[in-house]
C-alpha cells in the first residue's frame, strides 16, 4: 500500500509539474494575429528571411515564435490599412498649365517577409498618423513627378495611364520605407 501512494504521489507531481511547464511555455510562445507584426528584441543577433543578421526578429500573421523570457521584449505593430487623401494644387504639367491634381490612396505597412524589416526599422514606435504623414510625402512626391511627365490633357483623359504611371513612380519608394501601396483613386 505503501508502493501505491508514492507512486500516485509521484504521477500526481508529475502531472502539476507537466501543466505548470505547459502553461509557462503557452505564455512565451506567441502568435501573430492577422493584422500585425510581432517585433522580438534583446538578443544581440537574429536572421531574417533574406539570412541577413538585424538586431529584432519580426513575425507576420500566422506565424509563431518562443520568447525567451526576461531576455527578450516583445512589440506590435499594426498592419491595418491607412486612407490618404493628397490635393496638389498649381502643379505644373508638361505642357507648362499649372492644374491641381487630386488622389485618394490607402497605404499599409508590408507585412512580406523580406520587406516588414525596413517597416520596423523606419516606424516601430510610430503611430498609424505618423506612418500616414510619411505615406502622404510619398504619394505627393510621386504624383509630382507623374504631372511633370503628362500633359494636362492626357491627365484629363487617360486616368488609367496617369495611374499606372503613378504606381511605377511610387513603388520604389514605398518599398525603401516598408509600406504598400493598397489602392490608388484619382479624383
Amino acid at each position: 500500500m505503501h508502493g501505491l501512494t508514492t507512486i500516485t504521489l509521484t504521477v500526481g507531481m508529475l502531472l502539476v509539474a507537466g501543466g505548470f511547464v505547459w502553461q509557462l511555455s503557452r505564455s512565451f510562445l506567441h502568435t501573430c494575429r492577422p493584422n500585425e507584426l510581432l517585433v522580438f528584441s534583446g538578443r544581440r543577433v537574429y536572421i531574417d528571411a533574406a539570412g541577413q543578421e538585424r538586431s529584432f526578429a519580426v513575425i507576420g500573421p500566422g506565424e509563431r515564435y518562443f520568447r525567451l523570457p526576461v531576455v527578450e521584449k516583445t512589440d506590435r505593430m499594426d498592419l491595418g490599412i491607412i486612407p490618404l487623401r493628397v490635393n496638389l494644387s498649381r502643379v505644373e504639367s508638361k505642357c507648362g498649365n499649372r492644374i491641381s491634381v487630386h488622389v485618394a490612396a490607402s497605404v499599409r505597412v508590408s507585412s512580406h517577409p523580406l520587406r516588414r524589416h525596413r517597416a520596423v526599422e523606419r516606424f516601430l514606435d510610430k503611430t498609424p498618423e505618423e506612418i500616414g504623414a510619411v505615406a502622404h510625402s510619398l504619394v505627393e512626391a510621386a504624383l509630382s513627378e507623374v504631372v511633370v511627365l503628362m500633359t494636362a490633357e492626357a491627365l484629363r483623359k487617360d486616368r488609367l495611364r496617369f495611374r499606372q504611371h503613378f504606381v511605377e513612380a511610387a513603388r520604389e519608394n514605398f518599398f525603401q520605407m516598408g509600406l504598400e501601396l493598397e489602392s490608388v483613386e484619382v479624383l
